[in-house]
């Protein structure tokens, strides 16, 4: 079964400022079609393209929470547990967080050896 069609199949990204903590915060995304992919290159074609920097900041988080599914270990300043709620990615991560989502999101779009092994 195609990646993009399998419900089961989860893209879990890693902030790099994340990276090595246990359990590591991830925001949890599909496997995207193809469509789906060009519909998130559009968006990102049009962040640098925008009339203003405020327009660009509404972009970026938008483009950046449009597939977002959830998020696993995001806790607040106090530690408490952050819940998911794709309107609050902005109170959660900064802009250039947002942007390396985004970039991850395009990157990631294939299953790891140890992830292949997994399935079913």
């Amino acid at each position: 079964m195609p990646l993009a069609m399998d419900p089961n199949q989860k893209n879990r990204i890693v902030l790099e400022c994340d990276a090595g903590k246990d359990p590591a915060p991830c925001f949890v995304y599909p496997f995207l079609t193809g469509r789906q992919q060009r519909l998130l290159m559009d968006d990102y074609e049009k962040i640098d393209n925008s009339g203003s920097h405020s327009e660009n900041l509404d972009r970026t988080f938008k483009t950046a929470a449009k597939f977002l599914t959830g998020w696993e270990n995001i806790t607040g300043p106090d530690g408490s547990v952050v819940v998911f709620d794709r309107a609050t990615l902005e109170d959660v991560v900064s802009v250039l967080e947002a942007m390396e989502l985004i970039n991850k999101l395009f990157l990631q779009q294939k299953m790891s050896f140890d992830d292949k092994k997994k399935r079913p």
